[in-house]
């Protein structure tokens, strides 16, 4: 989890913009591989969260105030989750929910 964290904070970093719909996809998949057997406080939720965004990016219709009000949620939900991991987890978990928290204003 260490090096996909690292990934996706840059990503926010660099401007999730610049990113394509797919490249958005592909990392929400493997999020969603790690996250499914997930036994934290709020893991499902976030689960749940990161199925709602891959819908909105694979519509033909991007809506971008739904895409980022979606990332704000998951951002909160993140900074949450972060209080169960410990040590530098803890502190990448809290970074990238700020990150997600700001939405494509990164």
């Amino acid at each position: 989890m260490p090096v996909k964290l690292a990934a996706t904070i840059k990503a926010f970093q660099d401007g999730i913009t610049n990113l394509s719909a797919a490249q958005g996809i592909k990392n929400i998949e493997a999020w969603e591989e790690t996250l499914k057997d997930a036994d934290f406080r709020g893991a499902k939720t976030i689960h749940e969260n990161l199925g709602k965004l891959k819908k909105l990016l694979q519509s033909d219709n991007l809506d971008g105030g739904a895409i980022v009000g979606l990332l704000k949620t998951l951002g909160e939900e993140t900074v949450r989750a972060s209080s169960h991991a410990e040590g530098k987890q803890a502190e990448q978990i809290k970074e990238l929910g700020e990150l997600l928290s700001q939405g494509v204003a990164a």
